[in-house]
Protein backbone atom coordinates (compact mmCIF):
# COMPACT_ATOMS: atom_id res chain seq x y z
CA UNK A 1 0.00 0.00 0.00
CA UNK A 2 1.41 3.37 -0.99
CA UNK A 3 1.86 6.23 1.49
CA UNK A 4 -0.81 8.19 -0.41
CA UNK A 5 -3.37 5.37 0.01
CA UNK A 6 -2.57 5.06 3.73
CA UNK A 7 -3.15 8.79 4.19
CA UNK A 8 -6.43 8.65 2.21
CA UNK A 9 -7.74 5.74 4.31
CA UNK A 10 -6.75 7.46 7.57
CA UNK A 11 -8.49 10.66 6.46
CA UNK A 12 -11.69 8.73 5.64
CA UNK A 13 -11.69 7.00 9.03
CA UNK A 14 -11.18 10.31 10.83
CA UNK A 15 -14.08 11.82 8.88
CA UNK A 16 -16.44 9.01 9.91
CA UNK A 17 -15.22 9.11 13.50
CA UNK A 18 -15.74 12.87 13.70
CA UNK A 19 -19.20 12.61 12.20
CA UNK A 20 -20.27 10.09 14.84
CA UNK A 21 -18.95 11.95 17.86
CA UNK A 22 -21.60 13.07 20.33
CA UNK A 23 -22.17 16.84 20.09
CA UNK A 24 -20.99 19.22 22.77
CA UNK A 25 -23.49 21.36 24.63
CA UNK A 26 -21.38 24.31 23.53
CA UNK A 27 -21.22 23.45 19.82
CA UNK A 28 -23.04 26.72 19.15
CA UNK A 29 -21.06 29.77 20.18
CA UNK A 30 -22.46 33.05 21.41
CA UNK A 31 -25.26 33.99 23.76
CA UNK A 32 -28.91 33.44 23.03
CA UNK A 33 -32.12 34.84 24.44
CA UNK A 34 -34.70 32.26 23.36
CA UNK A 35 -35.68 29.74 20.72
CA UNK A 36 -33.89 26.80 19.14
CA UNK A 37 -31.40 26.11 16.36
CA UNK A 38 -30.30 23.11 14.32
CA UNK A 39 -26.71 22.51 13.24
CA UNK A 40 -25.52 19.40 11.38
CA UNK A 41 -28.70 17.54 12.25
CA UNK A 42 -28.53 18.34 15.98
CA UNK A 43 -31.19 20.47 17.66
CA UNK A 44 -30.23 23.02 20.31
CA UNK A 45 -32.34 25.06 22.72
CA UNK A 46 -31.53 28.28 24.54
CA UNK A 47 -31.20 27.64 28.29
CA UNK A 48 -30.02 30.39 30.66
CA UNK A 49 -28.69 32.34 27.66
CA UNK A 50 -26.58 29.37 26.50
CA UNK A 51 -27.14 26.91 23.68
CA UNK A 52 -27.58 23.31 24.85
CA UNK A 53 -28.46 20.11 23.02
CA UNK A 54 -32.24 19.75 23.15
CA UNK A 55 -33.44 17.27 25.78
CA UNK A 56 -35.81 15.31 23.57
CA UNK A 57 -37.96 12.54 25.01
CA UNK A 58 -40.21 9.80 23.71
CA UNK A 59 -40.13 6.49 21.87
CA UNK A 60 -40.47 6.61 18.11
CA UNK A 61 -41.98 3.73 16.15
CA UNK A 62 -40.28 3.54 12.75
CA UNK A 63 -41.71 1.57 9.80
CA UNK A 64 -38.56 0.68 7.87
CA UNK A 65 -37.78 -1.29 4.72
CA UNK A 66 -36.23 -4.69 5.43
CA UNK A 67 -32.98 -3.73 3.70
CA UNK A 68 -32.36 -1.19 6.48
CA UNK A 69 -32.32 -3.93 9.14
CA UNK A 70 -28.55 -4.09 9.48
CA UNK A 71 -27.85 -0.35 9.65
CA UNK A 72 -30.76 0.42 12.00
CA UNK A 73 -28.92 -0.47 15.25
CA UNK A 74 -26.09 1.94 14.37
CA UNK A 75 -28.59 4.70 13.59
CA UNK A 76 -30.38 4.06 16.87
CA UNK A 77 -27.17 4.15 18.94
CA UNK A 78 -25.95 7.36 17.30
CA UNK A 79 -29.32 9.08 17.76
CA UNK A 80 -29.50 8.08 21.43
CA UNK A 81 -25.95 9.35 21.93
CA UNK A 82 -27.23 12.79 20.97
CA UNK A 83 -30.59 12.50 22.72
CA UNK A 84 -30.33 10.00 25.63
CA UNK A 85 -33.99 10.49 26.54
CA UNK A 86 -35.22 9.35 23.12
CA UNK A 87 -35.61 5.80 21.83
CA UNK A 88 -36.40 4.08 18.52
CA UNK A 89 -38.41 0.93 17.85
CA UNK A 90 -38.02 -0.33 14.27
CA UNK A 91 -40.70 -2.40 12.55
CA UNK A 92 -39.21 -3.96 9.41
CA UNK A 93 -40.98 -5.33 6.37
CA UNK A 94 -41.49 -4.99 2.66
CA UNK A 95 -42.12 -1.35 1.78
CA UNK A 96 -45.46 -2.19 0.15
CA UNK A 97 -46.65 -3.94 3.31
CA UNK A 98 -45.47 -1.06 5.49
CA UNK A 99 -47.23 1.42 3.21
CA UNK A 100 -50.53 -0.37 3.79
CA UNK A 101 -49.91 -0.29 7.53
CA UNK A 102 -49.31 3.46 7.40
CA UNK A 103 -52.48 3.96 5.34
CA UNK A 104 -54.47 1.88 7.83
CA UNK A 105 -53.27 4.09 10.68
CA UNK A 106 -50.96 1.72 12.53
CA UNK A 107 -49.41 3.71 15.44
CA UNK A 108 -46.06 4.87 14.04
CA UNK A 109 -44.05 8.06 13.73
CA UNK A 110 -41.91 7.57 10.61
CA UNK A 111 -41.96 5.68 7.31
CA UNK A 112 -38.64 4.75 5.65
CA UNK A 113 -39.43 3.35 2.22
CA UNK A 114 -37.29 1.55 -0.35
CA UNK A 115 -38.53 2.74 -3.73
CA UNK A 116 -40.81 5.66 -4.59
CA UNK A 117 -44.04 3.74 -5.25
CA UNK A 118 -44.89 2.80 -1.62
CA UNK A 119 -44.21 6.33 -0.41
CA UNK A 120 -46.26 7.80 -3.26
CA UNK A 121 -49.17 5.54 -2.35
CA UNK A 122 -49.14 6.68 1.30
CA UNK A 123 -48.98 10.31 0.17
CA UNK A 124 -51.92 9.85 -2.21
CA UNK A 125 -53.97 8.44 0.67
CA UNK A 126 -53.15 11.57 2.74
CA UNK A 127 -51.54 9.39 5.43
CA UNK A 128 -48.29 11.37 5.73
CA UNK A 129 -47.71 14.23 8.14
CA UNK A 130 -45.21 16.04 5.91
CA UNK A 131 -43.09 15.77 2.79
CA UNK A 132 -40.90 12.78 1.91
CA UNK A 133 -37.14 13.30 1.65
CA UNK A 134 -34.68 11.04 -0.21
CA UNK A 135 -31.78 9.89 1.96
CA UNK A 136 -29.99 6.95 0.29
CA UNK A 137 -29.75 4.63 -2.71
CA UNK A 138 -28.99 0.94 -3.08
CA UNK A 139 -28.25 -1.40 -5.97
CA UNK A 140 -28.67 -5.11 -6.63
CA UNK A 141 -25.92 -7.73 -6.79
CA UNK A 142 -25.93 -11.46 -7.33
CA UNK A 143 -25.61 -13.12 -3.93
CA UNK A 144 -24.24 -16.63 -3.46
CA UNK A 145 -22.71 -18.55 -0.58
CA UNK A 146 -18.97 -17.86 -0.39
CA UNK A 147 -18.04 -21.34 -1.64
CA UNK A 148 -20.06 -20.62 -4.84
CA UNK A 149 -20.10 -24.29 -5.79
CA UNK A 150 -21.74 -23.64 -9.17
CA UNK A 151 -19.16 -20.97 -10.06
CA UNK A 152 -21.87 -18.42 -10.80
CA UNK A 153 -20.34 -15.26 -12.24
CA UNK A 154 -23.11 -13.46 -14.13
CA UNK A 155 -26.85 -13.33 -14.71
CA UNK A 156 -26.47 -15.68 -17.67
CA UNK A 157 -25.53 -18.43 -15.19
CA UNK A 158 -29.00 -18.22 -13.66
CA UNK A 159 -30.29 -20.50 -16.44
CA UNK A 160 -28.50 -23.43 -14.73
CA UNK A 161 -29.27 -22.37 -11.16
CA UNK A 162 -32.10 -22.31 -8.67
CA UNK A 163 -32.65 -18.66 -7.90
CA UNK A 164 -34.77 -16.46 -5.64
CA UNK A 165 -35.79 -12.88 -6.26
CA UNK A 166 -38.26 -10.45 -4.74
CA UNK A 167 -41.88 -10.47 -5.89
CA UNK A 168 -42.75 -8.00 -8.67
CA UNK A 169 -45.02 -5.93 -6.41
CA UNK A 170 -42.19 -4.87 -4.06
CA UNK A 171 -39.32 -2.45 -4.86
CA UNK A 172 -36.54 -5.06 -4.91
CA UNK A 173 -38.64 -7.14 -7.33
CA UNK A 174 -39.27 -4.16 -9.61
CA UNK A 175 -35.54 -3.49 -9.66
CA UNK A 176 -34.71 -7.15 -10.34
CA UNK A 177 -36.90 -7.14 -13.45
CA UNK A 178 -35.37 -3.85 -14.63
CA UNK A 179 -31.87 -5.30 -14.26
CA UNK A 180 -32.91 -8.45 -16.13
CA UNK A 181 -34.31 -6.41 -19.02
CA UNK A 182 -31.13 -4.33 -19.18
CA UNK A 183 -29.05 -7.52 -19.29
CA UNK A 184 -31.42 -9.14 -21.81
CA UNK A 185 -31.94 -12.25 -19.69
CA UNK A 186 -35.08 -14.00 -18.53
CA UNK A 187 -35.35 -14.72 -14.81
CA UNK A 188 -37.04 -17.96 -13.79
CA UNK A 189 -37.00 -17.98 -9.99
CA UNK A 190 -38.12 -20.99 -7.99
CA UNK A 191 -39.50 -18.61 -5.37
CA UNK A 192 -40.67 -14.99 -5.16
CA UNK A 193 -40.20 -13.32 -1.80
CA UNK A 194 -41.81 -10.24 -0.25
CA UNK A 195 -38.52 -8.64 0.86
CA UNK A 196 -34.75 -8.96 0.42
CA UNK A 197 -34.24 -10.55 3.84
CA UNK A 198 -36.43 -13.46 2.79
CA UNK A 199 -34.37 -13.89 -0.40
CA UNK A 200 -31.19 -13.77 1.70
CA UNK A 201 -32.58 -16.45 4.04
CA UNK A 202 -33.29 -18.79 1.10
CA UNK A 203 -29.65 -18.48 -0.01
CA UNK A 204 -28.23 -18.98 3.48
CA UNK A 205 -30.40 -22.07 4.04
CA UNK A 206 -29.21 -23.58 0.75
CA UNK A 207 -32.72 -23.68 -0.67
CA UNK A 208 -31.52 -21.77 -3.75
CA UNK A 209 -28.14 -21.39 -5.43
CA UNK A 210 -28.28 -17.62 -5.83
CA UNK A 211 -30.48 -14.57 -5.56
CA UNK A 212 -30.69 -10.89 -6.33
CA UNK A 213 -30.45 -8.78 -3.18
CA UNK A 214 -29.16 -5.37 -2.24
CA UNK A 215 -25.44 -4.75 -2.00
CA UNK A 216 -25.80 -3.68 1.64
CA UNK A 217 -27.31 -7.04 2.65
CA UNK A 218 -24.32 -8.92 1.23
CA UNK A 219 -21.82 -6.57 2.87
CA UNK A 220 -23.38 -7.23 6.27
CA UNK A 221 -23.15 -11.02 5.91
CA UNK A 222 -20.02 -13.07 6.60
CA UNK A 223 -21.44 -16.02 4.62
CA UNK A 224 -22.32 -14.38 1.33
CA UNK A 225 -20.34 -13.33 -1.73
CA UNK A 226 -21.43 -10.41 -3.92
CA UNK A 227 -21.06 -10.71 -7.70
CA UNK A 228 -21.35 -7.39 -9.49
CA UNK A 229 -23.90 -6.90 -12.27
CA UNK A 230 -22.67 -4.40 -14.89
CA UNK A 231 -26.23 -3.67 -16.01
CA UNK A 232 -27.19 -2.71 -12.44
CA UNK A 233 -24.74 0.18 -12.17
CA UNK A 234 -27.27 2.84 -13.16
CA UNK A 235 -30.35 1.07 -11.79
CA UNK A 236 -30.90 1.88 -8.14
CA UNK A 237 -33.55 1.91 -5.45
CA UNK A 238 -34.05 5.30 -3.82
CA UNK A 239 -34.87 5.39 -0.10
CA UNK A 240 -37.03 8.14 1.36
CA UNK A 241 -38.22 9.14 4.81
CA UNK A 242 -41.45 10.89 5.76
CA UNK A 243 -43.21 11.73 9.02
CA UNK A 244 -46.42 9.98 10.01
CA UNK A 245 -49.04 11.47 12.33
CA UNK A 246 -47.51 11.34 15.82
CA UNK A 247 -48.62 12.06 19.33
CA UNK A 248 -47.94 15.65 20.31
CA UNK A 249 -45.15 14.59 22.67
CA UNK A 250 -43.26 12.81 19.86
CA UNK A 251 -43.41 15.42 17.11
CA UNK A 252 -40.14 17.21 17.97
CA UNK A 253 -38.28 13.91 18.45
CA UNK A 254 -39.71 12.56 15.19
CA UNK A 255 -38.59 15.62 13.24
CA UNK A 256 -35.18 15.53 14.96
CA UNK A 257 -34.60 12.00 13.64
CA UNK A 258 -35.34 13.18 10.11
CA UNK A 259 -32.76 15.96 10.57
CA UNK A 260 -30.28 13.42 11.95
CA UNK A 261 -30.73 10.94 9.08
CA UNK A 262 -30.18 13.68 6.49
CA UNK A 263 -27.14 15.13 8.30
CA UNK A 264 -23.47 14.23 7.85
CA UNK A 265 -23.78 11.91 10.87
CA UNK A 266 -26.58 9.89 9.29
CA UNK A 267 -24.88 9.90 5.89
CA UNK A 268 -21.64 8.58 7.41
CA UNK A 269 -23.42 5.60 8.96
CA UNK A 270 -25.34 4.83 5.77
CA UNK A 271 -22.16 5.06 3.71
CA UNK A 272 -20.36 2.72 6.10
CA UNK A 273 -23.17 0.18 5.59
CA UNK A 274 -22.78 0.38 1.82
CA UNK A 275 -25.57 2.80 0.90
CA UNK A 276 -24.92 5.59 -1.59
CA UNK A 277 -26.30 9.10 -1.59
CA UNK A 278 -29.30 9.96 -3.79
Amino acid sequence: MTAFKRIAILAALLLISGALTAPSSHALSGKCTSGFAAVEGVRYTCVAKKWQVAKLQGTLVVLAASSLTDVAPDLKRAFKRIYPGADLIFSFGGSGTLAQQAINGVPADLFLSAGPAPMKLVAEKNALAGFARDFATNSLVIAVLKENRLKISSLSDFSRSKIAICAPEVPCGVLAQSVARAAKVSLKPVTLELNVKSVEAKILLGEVDAGLIYRTDVLSSSELLAIEIPEAVNLKTIYSIAPLPSSKSNIYTRDAFIDFLLSSKGKALLSKAGFAQP
